[in-house]
């Protein structure tokens, strides 16, 4: 079993949102991949769970994961992930799926 870093984002602004989603504009700073999950509280104090769910690195191109020092527009999704406000350069940390094979 490899023991492998959680992957690390930092924000730098939110693109928009909407009802159980929000788009990021992260860095990486510890590899990604899509279905990578995020814990989260909302300025209410709620847990909010967030799931990657999509990478765009540039308009119209999309990745199953990135590595550091890259950075993309990321998309979460999660019930409540619209009540949430990152500050400039917070840091997220998670967990990222199982590797196939």
């Amino acid at each position: 079993m490899v023991n492998e870093e959680a992957p690390r984002l930092q924000t730098h602004e939110i693109r928009e949102s909407g009802p159980g989603w929000i788009a990021l504009v992260v860095r990486v700073h510890a590899t990604v991949r899509v279905g990578a999950t995020f814990r989260c509280v909302d300025e209410d104090g709620r847990e909010v769970i967030l799931e990657l769910r999509e990478i765009q690195k540039y308009r119209g191109v999309t990745l199953r994961q990135l590595e550091p020092p890259n950075a993309a527009l990321m998309v979460f999704c999660g019930p409540g992930a619209e009540r949430l406000a990152f500050g400039r350069l917070a840091e997220l940390i998670g967990v990222n799926p199982p590797t196939a094979g």
